[in-house]
């Protein structure tokens, strides 16, 4: 699944010794409630205030994916910090400046979006990753069926991929979150609904692209650098009725961020193709904190936070991120890591 759980450099207890090394505190943005693993938020090197030293503290987020267990971050104490911020939002260009929505809104923003799509009777194309990311947004939809929130409309799920995943989330539910579970139990099947279609086999795949009608498309990858997705932008990112939803993060110099930018020409397949389609951001199912997240967490956390450093983020996020941090320092550094770079704790 999606997220970097940073590195483990030392960890020392507030009552004196070095706790274990390799604790990751974080949280999980997702609908599963997996306490085996760490969090996206990045942060390691991080001890709790208890007997039993460093522990892994996970919170399983909501289905639409909140940030719930980033309060988790009082009560830590933090000799060294190594934190990994991925996908962190701030500084985009001014029509893409956002920090990511919290759960009510996220659901209120994606039925807008789509309500706005479908004046246009043209396609809803969804670039996502298969595994979660995609089952987020199948819950999603269900709930705002269910609710009557949007008008009905096909949606297909064109991943071999995510196709497999979603029986697999189907087939654990010991491991859904509570909301989740008890949605499971009380109405329906989370993953399916009326006008879903799964699609597996080529021959379907390629039939989307022969019918106009408006429909909503979920295909990975979700950057678009590989996939289904890049079959239907090819064919329709042209189409001015065409909105391009995208729902989490995109490296930079992919093809996904060059859209996300806003690029009026992008290459597919090797052509060049004319960016004509309405481009949406819902940044709020990304598994990554944004930058008021992290500093949020950082706040949170006790100790002397002696040396800090950032990984895994783009040079201009990575500098605003470090001078936020650096501000709310007394005396320790706050340093960007740099590939293959070592450190001593």
């Amino acid at each position: 699944m999606e997220g970097a759980v940073g590195v483990a450099l030392g960890v020392e207890q507030p009552g004196g010794g070095e706790a274990e090394a390799g604790a990751v505190l974080g949280t999980d943005r997702g609908i599963v409630d997996d306490r085996s693993r760490g969090g996206d938020a990045g942060a390691a090197l991080v001890g709790r205030r208890a007997e039993s030293g460093v522990r892994r503290d996970d919170d399983g987020g909501n289905a639409i994916g909140a940030h719930g267990g980033l309060e988790q971050g009082a009560g830590l104490f933090a000799l060294a910090l190594g934190l990994e911020h991925t996908g962190e939002a701030r500084e985009r260009r001014p029509v893409f400046r956002r920090e990511h929505e919290k759960a009510p809104d996220a659901t209120d923003s994606l039925a807008a979006i789509i309500g706005e799509a479908m004046k246009r009777r043209g396609k809803i194309i969804i670039p996502s990753f298969a595994v979660e990311r995609t089952q987020q947004l199948l819950y999603a939809f269900n709930q705002l069926f269910l609710e009557e929130r949007i008008p009905p409309i096909p949606i297909f799920v064109d991943s071999p991929l995510a196709v497999s995943a979603t029986e697999v989330f189907r087939l654990h539910p010991e491991c859904f979150n509570e909301e989740l579970y008890r949605f499971l139990f009380e109405r329906r099947d989370p993953f399916g609904f009326e006008h879903l279609t799964l699609i597996r086999d080529v021959a379907r795949s390629k039939a989307l692209n022969e019918n106009d009608a408006p429909a909503i498309i979920i295909a990975a990858s979700g950057m678009c650098e590989a996939g289904r997705v890049l079959h239907h932008l090819r064919n329709n990112i042209e189409k001015p009725n065409t909105t391009v939803l995208f729902v989490g993060y995109c490296a930079e110099n992919t093809l996904g961020w060059k859209i996300r930018e806003g690029w009026d020409e992008v290459n597919i397949f090797g052509e060049p193709f004319k960016v004509r389609a309405k481009v949406e951001i819902l940044d709020s199912f990304s598994g990554h904190a944004d930058h008021s997240e992290l500093v949020d967490y950082f706040d949170r956390m006790t100790g002397p936070k002696a040396k800090v450093w950032l990984v895994h983020g783009e040079p201009t996020r990575s500098e605003a991120l470090r001078t936020a941090l650096q501000a709310r320092q007394h005396g320790g550094t706050v340093e960007v890591a740099e590939l293959g770079q070592e450190v001593e704790v």
